[in-house]
């Protein structure tokens, strides 16, 4: 895919940077500084800044709804990318347990990928902690009850 000299020249570029080309050679097919910066909608000096920076929260939110990746894999690597840019379900009745759903399938009804991408990260980590914690408690709520004696001095 990438050739040695090309992975080369690409250490001395922030991370977010080397995501972002990786992600726009493998969603669009376009290579090079002016190239990506056009695809994004930003001068090709913003990109070279990010080169030495990072990606700014608000570049990568552009490149998540124009390319198709994720954000916060071009943020910080956490994720994985999206190789697959997002459709809407066809189906009027969606599955009730997301577990049910192909992979890549975005599992919110009322709200589009395009408005979640607008979110900050701030928003989007409020969210992320309101799963969570309402993964939590549904997990406690699956285990046993704990004995009466539990806590209790005897």
């Amino acid at each position: 895919m990438f050739k040695t000299e090309i992975i080369q020249d690409m250490a001395e570029i922030h991370e977010s940077v080397q995501r972002l080309y990786i992600a726009a050679k493998e969603l669009r097919d376009v290579t090079g500084q002016s190239a990506v910066a056009r695809l994004i909608g930003v001068v090709p000096q913003v990109v070279k800044n990010w080169e030495k920076r990072g990606i700014s929260e608000t570049g990568a939110l552009d490149a998540q709804r124009i390319l198709g990746c994720n954000a916060n894999w071009l943020l910080d690597g956490i994720v994985q990318m999206s190789t697959q840019p997002w459709a809407p379900e066809q189906s009027a009745n969606p599955p009730s347990n997301l577990s049910a759903l192909p992979d890549r399938s975005w599992p919110f009804r009322r709200v589009s990928r395009e408005q979640f991408g607008q979110l900050t990260l701030d928003q989007l980590e409020l969210i992320e902690s309101n799963i969570l914690m309402f993964l939590s408690a549904r997990e406690q709520s699956k285990q046993p009850p704990a004995p009466e004696s539990y806590g209790t001095a005897q």
